[in-house]
């Protein structure tokens, strides 16, 4: 049985050192032989674990499943090589939706609120793998690409996926619950927590209740997801 275990923390204070742990079984007499019983389980400390396909470090930069995604998804350069001959638009698209889009936007929701500096290299390579499909040059506005081949971008993704979030645990939004009228109140009545750190601010549910606040947005209102989802579709949730 291969366990470890992961300390999560912001300051990078005790990376160098090394704890493992140990279940004892029932039958462990270390205190007496100062040797642990055979079936004794040892928890390694490691930085960073797998997690349902998601990389997790001790950190929560996200730096390793971005670059793990970054590596997998420029492979795929060798095998459109070709097929970008073979294919019109149409099918490249759909080839693109699923085998790119697909791969990175997996648990966009929890990682694609890493920093800038993280991210950009995964963008840049998700940009770059829609002009070599269409034929273009690498110097082509980003902008023109996405609305040609009627794509939505790496933001647009990601917001969305945030708010199909906040949408699943809508009954646990904070509201304002008082007599007067405010701004939110007649808005959308949901309480955004006021967070100073970026680390906070990062969260799922920061970042949903922001976007709520920002487009004017009561998840409330909505009964089914698949409706929620075609509104916040025609929404501009590229630029927030």
């Amino acid at each position: 049985m291969k366990s470890k275990y992961i300390c999560f923390e912001l300051q990078p204070s005790n990376i160098l050192v090394q704890n493992n742990l140990i279940v004892h079984s029932l039958n462990c007499n270390k205190t007496i032989n100062t040797v642990c019983d055979p079936k004794c389980i040892i928890l390694e400390k490691v930085q960073e674990i797998k997690y349902l396909g998601i990389l997790i470090d001790y950190r929560f930069k996200w730096e390793s499943h971005i670059n793990y995604l970054n590596n997998m998804l420029r492979k795929f350069f060798y095998f459109f090589k070709d097929a970008r001959y073979v294919f019109n638009k149409y099918y490249k698209r759909i080839i693109f939706l699923s085998l790119v889009q697909s791969i990175y936007s997996y648990g966009i929701s929890l990682w694609g609120g890493a920093s800038k500096y993280i991210l950009t290299k995964l963008i840049v390579t998700i940009n770059c793998i829609i002009k070599f499909l269409l034929n273009l040059p690498m110097n082509t506005n980003t902008e023109l690409i996405y609305n040609e081949f009627n794509v939505n971008n790496f933001k647009f993704n990601y917001n969305l996926s945030v708010l199909v979030d906040v949408y699943k645990q809508k009954n646990l939004i904070p509201t304002l619950d008082h007599d007067h009228n405010t701004r939110y109140k007649q808005n959308i009545n949901i309480l955004v927590p006021n967070l100073n750190k970026v680390f906070g601010q990062r969260s799922i549910l920061y970042k949903g209740l922001y976007l709520c606040r920002s487009l004017n947005i009561n998840v409330k209102n909505f009964k089914d997801v698949k409706l929620f989802k075609k509104y916040i579709k025609q929404l501009n949730l590229s630029n927030l």
